[in-house]
Order: C-alpha cells, then sequence, then structure tokens
C-alpha cells in the first residue's frame, strides 16, 4: 500500500477574499447538468465548461476557476506547480459546496494521476475533513491492481468492494482553513462529512498539456 498523501497550510495569500468572490459563482448540482447544457447553453465553449465539472459529485460545483476566476487560479496554478516534478500538466479546479444533506461514498477519481482539496471555511465544523480507506479484507487502497477471483467480472468485484461497509478508515485530514490536501487519485476517500456547508477548491491534476 502507498500513500501519496500532501498537506500544505496557507495555500492561498489572501484566502478570505477566494472565499467571498467563490461564494459568488453559480452552483450546480450533478443531476442539472445535462438540462443545462442542453436547454439552455449554445457556445460550445461554454458547454465544454459545464462538462469540465465532472459526472457524480456530493453537493454542487462551480464552472472552472481557470474560467470564471483566473486570477484565483493563476495564483492556484502557480502554487500547485512547485509540487510537481515537471510543467507537462494541465490542472481542472473547481470550487465545491456540500451540507450534511448530501450523499457522500467512497470512491476513486479515475482519470487524473492527483487530485485533491483546498478547504475555505473559515470556521470548520468537527469531522469535515477527508478520509482514506482500504478494504478490510485484502487491503487494498485503490493505488495497486484491485484483487479479485479468476471467475469474477471486474465490475462485479468493483461493485462489492466499493460497498462502504466492506472498507475501513486508514488515515484522516482534518478540516482547516487554507489548507491544500493532494492524493494519488486511485487512492479510495471520501469526504468525512460537510456541517452546515463545507466549502473547498477541489482539483484534479493531468500528465500532459
Amino acid at each position: 500500500m502507498k500513500n501519496i498523501i500532501v498537506v500544505y497550510d496557507n495555500f492561498f495569500e489572501y484566502p478570505s477574499t477566494v472565499r467571498f468572490k467563490a461564494l459568488k459563482q453559480d452552483f450546480y448540482y450533478c443531476d442539472e447538468l445535462d438540462n443545462v447544457a442542453v436547454a439552455d447553453k449554445e457556445d460550445d465553449d461554454e458547454i465544454l465548461e459545464i462538462f469540465k465539472i465532472g459526472g457524480q459529485f456530493p453537493g454542487q460545483r462551480s464552472l472552472s476557476c481557470e474560467k470564471i476566476l483566473p486570477n484565483i487560479y493563476d495564483e492556484f496554478y502557480k502554487k500547485m506547480s512547485a509540487f510537481m516534478p515537471n510543467d507537462n500538466i494541465k490542472i481542472n479546479a473547481l470550487f465545491q459546496k456540500q451540507t450534511n444533506d448530501d450523499f457522500r461514498n467512497i470512491h476513486q477519481d479515475g482519470n487524473p494521476s492527483l487530485a485533491g482539496v483546498i478547504y475555505l471555511d473559515k470556521t470548520p465544523a468537527f469531522n469535515t475533513g477527508t478520509c482514506f480507506y482500504k478494504h478490510k479484507k485484502t487491503g487494498w487502497d485503490g493505488t495497486t491492481e484491485m484483487p479479485k477471483e479468476d471467475d469474477t467480472e471486474e465490475w462485479e468485484i468493483k461493485a462489492f468492494q466499493m460497498a462502504h461497509d466492506n472498507f475501513e478508515k486508514h488515515s484522516s485530514i482534518g478540516n482547516k482553513f487554507n489548507r491544500m490536501v493532494m492524493y494519488d487519485a486511485n487512492m479510495i476517500h471520501c469526504a468525512e462529512g460537510a456541517g452546515d456547508e463545507r466549502l473547498t477548491l477541489a482539483f484534479f491534476v493531468y500528465s500532459g498539456k
């Protein structure tokens, strides 16, 4: 099991301004996106920005930070570059709001090589950080090939293994204002909770520009 987790505090120079501007943006639930793209957006570039939000996620997300708040994105990208081995990367970053009412499940982030969040709650509720999990029986944490029986289809194993009861928490990073947490996107993880509202800048790092 190789756990790649980076924690960096005091990320933005003016985090209160980032928070203020983020909350002024439009946010979308994932089940709104198809209707928005089809009914309201005729411009191809704008539809592309909506699709960048992602398919399934808890709560609401904004459009790409690069698109809606480019100055904040520039600061973000410059600081993130210091953590990268080279500049041949692409980073998609979006603001995300969650509440206690939103459904959260353990998951992997799929195609990106790295993923993470920057917490933007000035006074975060307890137990609203990010948790990482491993399979109780096999110890699988997502960073290696999925264990499976020879006669079982992979989708069946994944559907079984990603059931929350089959996993146990092995690491937890607390929610602290202006803290950046970055991890291997294959690691199985979940937001621990949200309180009344949990605001983050979620980001996904891809190889190649």
